[in-house]
């Protein structure tokens, strides 16, 4: 027998009571969402209140947040499912994950949303859009360089 309780006077015994009978409570539903960075992003996407009012009943609300990344792509239902691309937008579906395939990308996440973060550049290979930029400089340099030789040796030949 368990040890008397003194602050149970009356000694009523304890009635069990459903989650729908009690009131004037919230409960959240919280993501947690990792970047790819590592930070930590808290975002709550429901919210249920009992809350009493004026007249003394109490008003059942109910709140529906719809999380969207800095591009305005919505989190799904379900959060376990998304991916995180390396700028921090969602990725939703597999026809729209990639990978960058780049020499130049270094440490960071190498996930793709295809027409927002890159491109696919072939078969099985894609490109995200800082590594594309940098390519593309990279290029345009070499050209400027490659044409600055070719007008010196002209310059030089005494053709020019």
């Amino acid at each position: 027998m368990p040890p008397r309780n003194p602050l149970n006077e009356e000694a009523h015994p304890r009635e069990s009571v459903k989650g729908e009978d009690v009131i004037n409570v919230r409960t959240q539903r919280v993501v947690r969402l990792m970047g790819p960075d590592g930070g930590v992003r808290e975002v709550v996407t429901d919210a249920r209140d009992s809350r009493p009012d004026q007249n003394g009943g109490y008003v059942d609300a109910e709140l529906i947040n719809v999380v969207t990344d800095h591009a305005g792509n919505p989190l799904p239902e379900d959060p376990r499912s998304v991916i995180i691309s390396h700028s921090g937008l969602y990725i939703t579906s597999p026809d729209q994950f990639a990978t960058c395939t780049s020499w130049l990308h270094g440490n960071r996440s190498r996930n793709i949303l295809l027409g927002q973060d890159g491109r696919e550049v072939g078969r099985d290979r894609a490109i995200c859009s800082q590594c594309d930029f940098w390519l593309g400089t990279i290029y345009i340099v070499l050209g400027i360089l490659c044409l600055g030789l070719i007008v010196g040796i002209w310059k030089g030949t005494g053709l020019f």
